[in-house]
């Protein structure tokens, strides 16, 4: 994502925001981010999952501005991040 793109704080928020949640859209991240979709019970399902998760927070991640990486060291699930 372009630096101009990217989370600062809350001067560029609402813009990168809806950036963001097309960006997840188009990848049919959304649901999972907002917490519609629930961690599955089915060890055979579980594993997709934590892939999903994993590649929906890579787009966060590489969507922030550095200042902004230290805020989301510690969270592993993409709803939180």
């Amino acid at each position: 994502m372009k630096s101009e793109n990217k989370l600062e704080g809350a001067s560029n928020y609402k813009a990168w925001k809806k950036r963001i949640n097309i960006i997840l859209a188009k990848h049919k991240f959304l649901d999972l981010v907002q917490g519609k979709v629930k961690k599955p019970i089915d060890d055979a399902k579980k594993e997709k999952f934590r892939e999903t998760n994993i590649l929906a927070m890579n787009l966060i991640v590489w969507s922030k501005g550095q200042s902004n990486l230290i805020h989301i060291q510690y969270k592993f699930c993409s709803r939180n991040v």
